[in-house]
């Protein structure tokens, strides 16, 4: 999975592309914990380039959810259809 960011209205946006699996799990990671160093206080995982998420990429969502929301950062999912 390849992760890019963008800053829009505010906010910091990660757009993701490739699967969400098991196998990406570092490179999610990764980002999560960059975008929570950053000044960025809501976050948005635009999803629509991710054709396939697994239990594992779901459990890596929750766990962002998790982790960011204990720096007071807000999560938001967004998934364009095109």
């Amino acid at each position: 999975m390849n992760v890019t960011e963008h800053e829009a209205d505010g906010k910091l946006m990660l757009t993701l592309n490739g699967r969400m699996d098991f196998q990406s799990r570092h490179s999610f990671h990764q980002a999560i914990e960059q975008a929570k160093g950053s000044k960025h206080q809501d976050i948005v995982l635009n999803l629509s380039d991710v054709p396939f998420i697994d239990s594992a990429g779901m459990g890596l969502l929750m766990l962002a959810l998790k982790t960011l929301g204990e720096a007071n950062i807000s999560l938001s999912l967004q998934v364009v259809d095109g």
